[in-house]
């Protein structure tokens, strides 16, 4: 595949991802996603110059508050609880909401424009935002469009369309990201393009990637710090990259707690010898790999330093829950460890809302376990680039060791499975799927007839689309269409709910189909071209 042809592609699967994104902001109702209405409440705090209180100290504005109980997600009467929050038609969550479907969204005229500092109710206690147990970085980002913009004056579901196409914005990146670490470990643009086309299918990344989160910053920094790493370890190794490497690293640090992983990952890149003698000298790798340490710590990483000195914990609780274990439980890692892995396993995918729409079990396993075998296999298959792999692979060890702890303690003090998203693991998809996509390309052009291992791009993008799709109609159905009612009537729900018009829903429904159809039409005749071999 020639370069030019693998731009293309690359591009055309980078805006088909930000229509995609586009979609899911305007398809989910209003804070129906993991903790939005605490970092849309922190967004409009930093903006309006309420600062960053300590851990447990910020609360809440009634502004907040109100928006949440105009958007359908609260009762009038409840602060900002998942137990007392809308009951979707076809989600999973029970608790003591309003029925989601029965309620009447108001007029676009008659959503409230809301000032953050007043006093607007008294009749329920305050909600903590638990945000500022979090570093900064992405509300000051935020903050600052919603300033730059004037949106402090917008309604607030025109406010909270804006905080998500940021992110969607953001989000994008993630497509020529992958491609590139996968193209820079591997040398191969079709490796590249398995990679960077299996991303769409990672319903609940497009989710959680549209939605009010520091989580998508946290993921893209992620994804160029791993991209920078596999640069290093393709032997192209300068201080240079090492400080890029290490800024990128620092700024991800600056937005949340799931890159200190990263750091082993990064200082690794630089300072394992991959060539024999080391070019330059082992002196040089250890001096580019502590200028990468240095720089991430100048960047960001004073921050988990200060954080520690100050209230004892690299991650304070914001929240400062505690719950008693059932009478007579005793932990048992027989039983934590299948649950945790599901748990795990099917929010990576796609449990959306707040984890209360799942798709179907099976589909989910089939992902997992596939994507599991594929990574798990690319050492023993690509031979050539194992020492690189392993190193990234140290990555996502971290990451989920590190969440499977952090469960597993307040299982056995709660009996309780708190902190299993997938979403905590995205920030290493770089990593995730280079390894499968290097698996299965390796397999297909050792195994596979010809064609098929040519055309395995068109092949996972057709794959990814159909769990895209189901993906969004699995949304869809679940928080617009109650069981005796037509899709339609789910259409029309989901219109007088948005801040959009007709026409403009219909424009980014419309959009992404054909966007889809062009990149499998780059594709496939970018299959078809004949080139030499990628390097391998």
């Amino acid at each position: 595949m020639t370069d030019t042809r693998y731009a293309r592609c690359v591009v055309a699967l980078t805006i088909l991802m930000g229509s995609v994104l586009a979609l899911w902001a305007v398809l989910t109702p209003g804070f129906r996603a993991p903790d939005e209405p605490q970092h849309f409440n922190s967004v409009m705090r930093v903006a309006t110059g309420g600062g960053w209180p300590a851990p447990g100290e910020a609360l809440l504005s009634d502004a907040t508050l109100i928006a949440t109980r105009e958007a359908g997600f609260t009762r009038p009467d409840q602060p900002v609880r998942l137990l007392t929050a809308s009951l979707l038609p076809r989600g999973e969550l029970r608790g003591h909401g309003l029925e989601f479907a029965e309620l009447t969204p108001l007029p676009d005229s008659e959503r409230s424009v809301l000032d953050h500092l007043a006093d607007l109710q008294d009749d329920v206690a305050p909600t903590v935002d638990q945000m500022t147990q979090h570093p900064p970085g992405y509300y000051w980002l935020a903050a600052g469009v919603v300033r730059a913009l004037g949106a402090l004056d917008w309604r607030w579901d025109q406010q909270l369309l804006l905080l998500r196409l940021l992110n969607c914005a953001i989000g994008m990146a993630a497509v020529p990201l992958v491609a590139a670490t996968t193209r820079a470990l591997t040398g191969s643009a079709v490796v590249g393009l398995v990679a960077a086309t299996t991303l769409l299918g990672v319903g609940q990344l497009a989710h959680i990637g549209s939605a009010v989160t520091n989580d998508t910053m946290t993921v893209v920094l992620g994804l160029a710090a791993t991209w920078a790493a596999a640069r290093a370890l393709s032997g192209r190794r300068t201080l240079r990259l090492a400080v890029g490497a290490g800024a990128l690293l620092g700024l991800g640090l600056l937005t949340k707690g799931f890159l200190l992983p990263a750091i082993p990952m990064v200082a690794l890149a630089f300072a394992v010898p991959v060539r024999i003698p080391p070019a330059g000298g082992r002196g040089r790798d250890l001096l580019t790999a502590f200028a990468a340490m240095a720089t991430a710590f100048a960047v960001g990483g004073w921050w988990w330093l200060r954080t520690l000195l100050t209230y004892g914990s690299l991650q304070p609780d914001g929240l400062g829950r505690t719950a008693d274990p059932p009478a007579g439980f005793e932990p048992s890692l027989a039983e934590f460890l299948p649950e945790a892995l599901r748990r795990l396993n099917g929010s990576f995918w796609g449990n959306f809302g707040w984890l209360e729409i799942p798709l179907p079990s099976w589909v989910t396993f089939a992902l997992g376990a596939t994507l599991a075998l594929l990574v798990l296999a690319a050492p023993l298959l690509a031979r050539r680039h194992r020492l690189p792999i392993l190193v990234l692979l140290t990555f996502p060890a971290a990451a989920g060791g590190i969440v499977l702890l952090g469960a597993y303690r307040a299982y056995s003090d709660t009996g309780t499975f708190p902190g299993l998203q997938g979403r905590y693991l995205f920030a290493t998809l770089a990593v995730l799927l280079a390894a499968a996509a290097l698996s299965a390309v390796t397999a297909a052009r050792r195994w596979a007839p010809r064609p098929l291992a040519a055309g395995l791009p068109v092949v996972t993008l057709a794959l990814a689309l159909a769990v895209a799709a189901l993906s969004i109609v699995t949304m869809l159905q679940a928080a617009y269409q109650p069981y005796d009612e037509s899709l339609l009537d789910a259409v029309v729900r989901w219109e007088a709910w948005s801040p959009l018009s007709r026409p403009a829903i219909a424009a980014l429904v419309t959009a992404p189909a054909l966007l889809a159809a062009t990149v499998l039409a780059l594709l496939v005749r970018s299959a078809r071209a004949p080139a030499p071999p990628d390097p391998q």
